[in-house]
């Protein structure tokens, strides 16, 4: 009876460190895909920083040229205006002009000479 009961425990024994392997091998497996699944997550968010950073210095760089470009814009305004108030002043001397002109036309000739 004492060898049935010691080879029961050593039956219980065995399996026991049987079931134990199986679940440290079980485990070794999950913590070495947590592993790799934790490295690639690492590698995406460095890229993620990286293109946080990139767009951050992309930002900068266009709030920085902004200025400059509404300074550019207003000049081409400024200049436009100045083109308009040109054209003013030539289309009020075409004026002048045709109407000059349109006296000269109504005005009778006055020497012999134009007579002809």
């Amino acid at each position: 009876m004492e060898q049935a009961v010691t080879a029961t425990w050593t039956e219980l024994l065995a399996c026991a460190s049987a079931v134990t392997i199986i679940i440290v091998a079980v485990i070794g497996v999950f913590f070495n895909d947590l592993k790799r699944n934790h490295r690639i997550m690492q590698t995406q968010l460095d890229g993620m920083q990286f293109a946080i950073n990139d767009l951050t210095a992309s930002v900068a760089e266009m709030k920085a040229s902004m200025s400059t470009l509404a300074g550019g814009i207003n000049k081409g305004l400024n200049e436009i205006e100045k083109l308009r108030s040109d054209v003013d002043l030539m289309n009020g001397d075409v004026a002048r002009i045709a109407t000059f002109l349109s006296h000269l036309a109504a005005t009778p000739p006055s020497f012999p000479s134009d007579l002809r």
